[in-house]
């Protein structure tokens, strides 16, 4: 893992994390090592916002990630936040 990760030492992994979390970032680091060329492109990266903000509506929608807080939501959550004090 260490290979992979430099701060995935054999400590840090015993004591702060799960054994799914480690299983995860295995299998991550070794896709990762491991990529094709179409592997090579499907990502966001040189994506527009347009199709950012397409993709992140999808994710939203399926239940992958949760709704973006509105500064609303914020406010009544943490009090006045457009004056940064």
């Amino acid at each position: 893992m260490a290979l992979m990760y430099p701060w995935a030492t054999k400590e840090y992994l015993l004591h702060n994390m799960s054994l799914g979390q480690i299983i995860m970032y295995h299998n991550l680091g070794v896709r990762q090592l491991n990529k094709t060329e179409k592997d090579k492109k499907d990502t966001l990266v040189g994506k527009s916002y347009e199709e950012l903000a397409q993709i992140k509506k999808e994710m939203q929608d399926e239940g992958c990630i949760a709704p973006s807080h509105t500064t609303e939501a914020l406010k009544k959550q943490y009090g006045d936040i457009e004056d940064g004090k």
